[in-house]
């Protein structure tokens, strides 16, 4: 299944970038085709119940929580937190709509004359590009 803007949750938030890679890219892995540099996977950590029964009471009466009190689901929330996984990339194929994650480590930055536009490949000009003052 490839991952799509509903599914796929990435980090473009500005200071979240890598640098030197702001466009373009090519992956070790894959030297024949240009990648486009999207963001950084965010990942999930496991929920955790948070019971804020305790604090609610106080609040509401002044009064602190009976010492038998058991909590249960209404007594406060789930939370989670996310985490910017900066050590991974989520680049999409230029020409395609093939989305991956790479490591960063195997990305290198791609200056826009070497790749073709339209199809991605590295070193084809069919795009119309003007790579004459280059």
């Amino acid at each position: 299944m490839r991952p799509n803007h509903a599914t796929l949750r990435y980090c473009q938030a500005e200071g979240h970038d890598h640098p030197g890679i702001d466009g373009a890219v090519k992956v070790a892995r894959s030297n024949g085709v240009a990648w486009q540099f999207i963001g950084h996977p965010i990942e999930r950590s496991e929920p955790v119940f948070v019971a804020d029964c305790i604090q609610r009471a106080l609040e509401d009466t002044g009064e602190p929580i009976d010492e038998t009190h058991e909590c249960d689901d209404s007594c406060g929330y789930w939370d989670y937190e996310d985490m910017i996984r900066d050590d991974q990339a989520i680049v999409c194929m230029v020409g395609d709509d093939r989305w991956s994650t790479y490591d960063i480590a195997e990305l290198t930055a791609l200056p826009r004359e070497e790749y073709c536009g339209e199809c991605g490949q590295i070193g084809c000009q069919c795009d119309g590009y003007d790579r004459e003052d280059i």
